[in-house]
């Protein structure tokens, strides 16, 4: 990314992306701005849905980045919560879901596009109760197998 002037620094952009994940189960969608120029800060939410055999899980985090001094690569940790529902007849609840994303961001040396990768870290879990059991919480992943995408950066013009 080339080095922003006085101008850029000032400036509004925003990411945003609709993903498949989890093998096509499910939907990845983010957004997140700036109105600080390209270092940012980056502040935004992300949302998953994921329908898989007979459960529906949803849940959402925050998605907000800085971009390292003369960087164009950010990586870190969106924290996921939701919640789901099984369908049919079922003695079972899903009562909570957690998994924190792993994202990685490069920025193109103009800055008009960024490759994002983002998806499950492998530490996430979700919590179940079926009837006359205790809640019982296993691993889990809400967005596995996430492929590299290449997304736009769009001015941003909602910044005061």
């Amino acid at each position: 990314m080339a080095t922003p002037t006085a101008e850029e620094e000032g400036r509004g952009y925003l990411l945003e992306f609709t993903h498949q994940v989890s093998s096509g189960y499910g939907v990845l969608r983010a957004s997140t701005h700036s109105c600080s120029g390209w270092r940012g800060p980056w502040e935004g939410r992300f949302e998953v849905e994921l329908d898989f055999e007979r459960m529906h899980i949803a849940g959402s985090g925050p998605f907000g980045f800085t971009l390292p001094e003369g960087q164009r690569f950010v990586e870190g940790e969106a924290p996921f919560t939701g919640g789901g529902a099984v369908s049919g007849q079922s003695s079972c609840a899903i009562l909570g879901v957690s998994d924190p994303l792993w994202f990685e961001i490069t920025f193109s040396p103009d800055g008009r596009t960024a490759d994002v990768i983002m998806g499950s870290t492998g530490g996430g879990t979700i919590t179940v109760q079926c009837r006359h059991t205790p809640p019982t919480t296993i691993p889990f992943a809400v967005a596995w197998g996430p492929e590299p995408l290449t997304v736009p950066v769009m001015p941003y013009p909602d910044c005061p």
